[in-house]
């Protein structure tokens, strides 16, 4: 079957998989390399970019072949990784990923094999968070004639629930709602290249009404050792995980959830990271003769230029930056400025780049940029993969559905 469409914005590819140079078939990436999703050509021109689609059933049957590698170097039995495929292969926009129709889809009698996957199945979900890494990379080639080059996203995600039995499941900020809500949260990091992103590892995050709570823990199965972390220091454990593992990256990208943790950004500057974090309004800056002043009032002295941190779904957006000096000669406010927005028209961030990485407005724009796609990354996710709608319930199991 051989198909031409026109992509908008194609480094947001909606399965948060990048997509190489040349149309496939056996043809290769810029760097000489193939990759199952790279039946996308890029052009560097306007907003657009010009997919060939030669033979969509030879890309799932590359993808298939992937996942069922990944799946076999983790799990021991040939029935649990025929059933994990199942469940992989189930997943789409027409099936509510719970065990009953997952398991119809897939041609199961019953539930039972999906059930059992989730909770009694002896294979380890860390072992597939741990090759997540090195599956991304392999999708997601890194680009020689990329000046930023490969970097970190963190982000987080609210999986809604009712009654509280789910591990972890606690009342607090869902950012799906912009709400306190009943609510299980992941912290994610993502690897962002020219060519797209994926997630490549995560943490579920543990209140404290759960990590004081013995018996409630018990019952859910949260392993005893599990201590108390927040966010940022959830995040900080991922970076320090990834960079050990060999996943070259040279910048991170958060929102203020992490920027404003001064813990976030040393763990950074400390394992060479160029970082762009967003920091709250009201955040405390120390500027050029120590003169400490909150974020939002630097805008008076800001001088402002139009650019455009990457494409949207509808273009270029543009927006006013401008880039400030602090009191530390690698570290520098950026402001973001939206006119038409009325309200709510900044976003700062701090920003800092070692002494290999030009401290430039460019290159703190665009890192800011390839952030911003990533979140799309979990709308496609539960709208595709149902993330949101999972049934489990024990620690191992809320574990072993993002896996």
């Amino acid at each position: 079957m051989a198909v031409s469409v026109t992509v908008s914005n194609v480094r947001g590819w909606g399965w948060g998989w990048g997509c190489g140079r040349r149309p496939c078939g056996g043809r290769e990436t810029r760097d000489g390399r193939g990759s199952f999703l790279d039946f996308v050509e890029k052009q560097d021109v306007a907003t657009t970019a010009v997919a060939s689609i030669e033979d969509v059933a030879e890309c799932g049957e590359r993808a298939d072949a992937l996942v069922s590698r990944l799946l076999t170097r983790v799990m021991r039995q040939k029935r649990t990784v025929a059933a994990a495929m199942g469940y992989v292969r189930a997943l789409s926009r027409d099936v509510r990923a719970n065990a009953w129709d997952l398991s119809e889809k897939a041609g199961h009698e019953g539930p039972h094999r999906i059930q059992g996957l989730l909770s009694r199945r002896k294979w380890r979900w860390e072992a597939v968070r741990a090759a997540l890494p090195r599956l991304a990379q392999e999708v997601l080639r890194d680009d020689p004639g990329d000046e930023i080059g490969p970097g970190l996203a963190f982000d987080e995600t609210a999986d809604l629930r009712k009654g509280h039995s789910t591990a972890c499941v606690a009342p607090q900020h869902a950012g799906v709602t912009g709400k306190v809500e009943n609510c299980v949260t992941w912290v994610f990091a993502a690897l962002v290249t020219v060519f797209g992103q994926a997630w490549i590892d995560f943490d579920v995050y543990m209140p404290d009404c759960w990590a004081g709570d013995p018996e409630r823990r018990k019952k859910a199965g949260i392993p005893e050792g599990l201590a108390f972390a927040t966010k940022p220091e959830l995040a900080i454990a991922q970076v320090k995980r990834l960079m050990a593992s060999g996943v070259r990256v040279l910048w991170a990208a958060a929102d203020e959830v992490y920027g404003r943790s001064s813990d976030f950004r040393d763990a950074l500057r400390g394992l060479g990271l160029a970082y762009v974090v967003i920091i709250p309004c009201d955040y405390r800056v120390t500027f050029a003769r120590n003169k400490v002043t909150r974020a939002d009032r630097a805008v008076s002295e800001a001088v402002f230029e139009q650019r455009s941190c990457g494409n949207g779904t509808k273009g270029p957006r543009y927006g006013d930056w401008a880039l400030i000096a602090t009191a530390d000669p690698r570290e520098f406010l950026l402001i973001r400025r939206l006119p038409d927005r009325g309200k709510n028209q900044y976003t700062y961030y701090l920003c800092y780049a070692p002494e290999d990485r030009p401290a430039t407005l460019t290159y703190f724009i665009t890192i800011a940029g390839r952030r911003w796609p990533v979140e799309t990354t979990f709308r496609t996710a539960k709208d595709a993969f149902g993330w949101d709608q999972s049934q489990a319930r024990t620690y191992t199991a809320i574990n072993g559905t993002p896996s």
